[in-house]
């Protein structure tokens, strides 16, 4: 009795496509993870936030990514930490370009909005802002023109609620 076993490059290919099923699994899982966690819409999955941030979702189509973060801060250091950020915004190339002002889960928010070119393309950085007790909460995302087809600001302020909560 003989017994054949499959070529090496046969074995390859099935493992291959064993490697592929299993990371479409893991990526339709995170995707519904991060709709479920967050509220986000298709596209949003969760990322590896950086050094010091709550978490951080990435749009698996422009690659946007968003971050939260909160520091203590008392209320008198509003002013100085706003003019420090924009001060570094600046020396980063960054314009103001428009900043409003809203309410999320019944606290008085900001939202800025800053543009910049890099290598002949634009980018906006939005970044809401809000202090409750005695925190600073701040979410921003960065995304490239040209993306306008996903409502950055909604994806944000879901995404701000929801770690919020």
């Amino acid at each position: 009795m003989t017994v054949r076993t499959a070529s090496p490059l046969l074995q390859l290919g099935r493992a291959l496509c064993v490697a592929l099923l299993l990371a479409a699994s893991l990526a339709i899982g995170a995707t519904a993870a991060a709709q479920s966690r967050y509220g986000l819409p298709d596209g949003w999955v969760e990322a590896e936030p950086h050094e010091g941030r709550l978490a951080a979702m990435l749009h698996s189509e422009s690659l946007t990514r968003m971050e939260g973060w909160r520091v203590k801060l008392g209320q008198e250091d509003l002013d100085r930490f706003h003019s420090q950020l924009e001060r570094r915004l600046k020396g980063k190339g960054f314009q103001l370009d428009d900043t409003s002002e809203t309410t999320i889960d019944g606290y008085p928010a900001r939202i800025t909005l800053w543009s910049r070119s890099f290598r002949g393309k634009a980018f906006t950085l939005q970044i809401v802002e809000l202090y409750r007790r005695g925190e600073m909460w701040q979410f921003s995302s960065m995304y490239r023109e040209g993306a306008e087809a996903i409502d950055w600001e909604a994806a944000l302020m879901t995404f701000a609620k929801a770690l919020l909560s």
